[in-house]
């Protein structure tokens, strides 16, 4: 039989002692048990944690992502404008070098009759050959609806377009009045107007004819189709919505895509 101790907490089974373990070491061991066993990082936290941190490093990755392609984008519409910009700037030279070229071919022309007296110039331009000669040379130039001449007053002496000459007046242009207000002006470039015998608008480019002492005889006009820029612009623009406008230096508007009448 076992016998129990009263002086310590143990027991002997045949013949030999074994502690006993009080009520109270047990509690303490499976509390101290308890404490080392519980983890609050388990794998339901640890799965916040990861996507938490997963869709941290998605929305900084989308949000880097789309600042470097808008970064490219704006790079890509800088380029794109600057071209545009050039080719439009191109074009629009070489066609005012033409007819800056044409028109002083036809003042030197010119040049023989201007010892003639205001009558005897205008009696010579007025002649049929010269007509021919302004026909011929605007057939190499499809953007210009005419080539003209007038005298000081802003009378039309001959054109291109058409013979005889018709009796047209044109004192109210104002590249007339810019020529007759200024004896050092070269050349001007008028402002948009809508031609009645064509129905279009033109520009004209106007260039000053000279006297033996550098007096004021008239002038030569070419007549620009702002139709004709249009449709170059419209060829040029990059994109259906593209945006192309041709302004004088002091903000007058020439050709504008997409078109707007009421600004021209």
């Amino acid at each position: 039989m076992p016998v129990y101790s009263a002086q310590t907490p143990s027991w002997w089974v045949m013949g030999m002692k074994f502690p006993v373990l009080e009520p109270f070491k047990f509690a303490r061991a499976a509390g101290a048990a308890s404490k080392f066993n519980f983890n609050p990082v388990g794998p339901i936290w640890l799965t916040i944690v990861c996507a938490v941190l997963m869709s941290v490093i998605v929305a900084v990755g989308t949000g880097i992502f789309l600042s470097n392609l808008r970064d490219r984008e704006l790079v890509s519409n800088e380029e794109t404008l600057s071209n545009t910009a050039f080719i439009v700037a191109e074009q629009i030279e070489h066609i005012f070098t033409t007819v800056a070229t044409v028109q002083k071919e036809i003042i030197q022309q010119t040049a023989d009759f201007a010892n003639l007296g205001e009558d005897g110039f205008e009696r010579e331009l007025s002649r049929y050959d010269f007509h021919v000669k302004l026909r011929d040379k605007v057939s190499g130039m499809p953007y210009v609806g005419a080539l003209t001449v007038f005298n000081a007053q802003g009378r039309l002496i001959n054109f291109s377009r058409q013979w005889p000459i018709p009796d047209i007046d044109a004192s109210d242009r104002d590249f007339v009045k810019a020529f007759q207000s200024d004896q050092n002006l070269s050349s001007f470039i008028g402002k948009p107007i809508h031609n009645l015998a064509t129905g279009t608008w033109v520009v004209h480019l106007a260039r000053k004819i000279s006297g033996l002492n550098g007096e004021f005889l008239g002038l030569t006009t070419a007549a620009i189709e702002l139709q004709y820029l249009e449709n170059v612009f419209n060829r040029i623009a990059a994109k259906p919505d593209s945006g192309i406008s041709l302004l004088r230096d002091d903000g007058t508007l020439f050709v504008r895509i997409p078109k707007k009448l009421n600004q021209i």
